[in-house]
C-alpha cells in the first residue's frame, strides 16, 4: 500500500478535496523561501517579490492544482519549479500586453526600482538551493524538538554549529570544555546528532516526493547544492 505523505494528498487534492488542501497550503507555507528566492533572482525587490508569491500561492490553491498535480511529476519540488515559471511567464506576458497598451511608459524607471537579487545567479539555482535550506532548517527544527523533549536543548544548541560542519579532532576540545566532556564523548555525541539529522532530512523529503526512489534522487541533489553537509 501506497505510504500517505503530505505530497500524495496533495496529488489527490482534487479526490480528497479539504485534507488535500491542507497538505498543500502546508507544503506551501514551508518552502516560500525557495519561492521568494525565486523572483529575487528574477529581478524583484522585496517588496515585489512577496506580492508575486502571494498571488503566485492563490492562483496554485485556487485554480492550478487539480490539472497540475500529477502523479507521474513525483517530486514537489520541481511541480512548484515549474508552476511558478509558468505563473511568472503569464504575468510578465500581461504585463507587457499592458505597457504595449498604454500611452508612452515608465520602462526606464521600472527597471531601475526592480533591484534585489544577484542577476548572476540563475533563478532555477537560487530556488533550488532555497529549497535545499528549508529541508535541511526543517530537519534541524525536528532534532531541536526532539532534543529539548529529553531535556538536551542545551546541550543541542552548543552542538549546534558542528552539526552539519566537518570538524577535526583537535578543534572538539573548546566544545568538550564548555560541555564539561572529554573530546571523544563530543565526537560521539556528534556522530549521533548526524545520524538523527540525516534521517530527519530524509522524512522531509519523504513527504514531498512518491517514491524512495525519489528520495534518493532528491538527497542526492540536496547533498550537491549544500556541500555535503547532510551525509550518507
Amino acid at each position: 500500500m501506497e505510504q500517505t505523505t503530505r505530497w500524495s494528498l496533495v496529488r489527490d487534492a482534487a479526490r480528497s478535496g479539504v485534507e488535500g488542501r491542507l497538505a498543500l497550503e502546508e507544503l506551501c507555507r514551508a518552502y516560500r523561501p525557495a519561492v521568494i528566492a525565486f523572483l529575487r533572482r528574477g529581478g524583484h525587490d522585496r517588496d515585489s517579490a512577496e506580492e508575486h508569491a502571494q498571488s503566485f500561492f492563490l492562483h496554485l490553491l485556487e485554480r492550478e492544482l487539480p490539472a497540475k498535480a500529477d502523479p507521474a511529476r513525483g517530486r514537489f519540488r520541481l511541480f512548484l519549479r515549474t508552476a511558478l515559471q509558468n505563473h511568472v511567464g503569464h504575468v510578465r506576458e500581461r504585463e507587457q500586453a499592458k505597457r504595449r497598451q498604454a500611452p508612452g511608459g515608465l520602462l526606464g524607471e521600472e527597471a531601475l526600482d526592480r533591484v534585489g537579487g544577484d542577476p548572476r545567479e540563475d533563478p532555477e539555482r537560487a530556488f533550488d538551493l532555497a529549497w535545499a535550506l528549508t529541508v535541511l532548517e526543517r530537519g534541524i527544527d525536528k532534532l531541536r524538538t526532539e532534543c529539548v523533549a529529553r531535556g538536551q536543548g542545551a546541550e543541542f544548541e552548543a552542538l549546534l554549529p558542528a552539526l552539519t560542519a566537518g570538524m577535526d579532532p583537535g578543534e572538539l576540545q573548546p566544545l568538550a570544555d564548555q560541555l564539561g566532556l572529554k573530546p571523544n564523548a563530543v565526537s560521539a555525541r556528534l556522530h549521533r546528532l548526524r545520524l538523527a539529522l540525516r534521517a530527519a532530512v530524509r522524512e522531509e523529503l519523504a513527504q514531498t516526493v512518491s517514491g524512495p526512489e525519489d528520495v534518493e534522487a532528491e538527497l542526492g541533489h540536496l547533498r550537491g547544492l549544500l556541500g555535503g553537509r547532510v551525509k550518507g
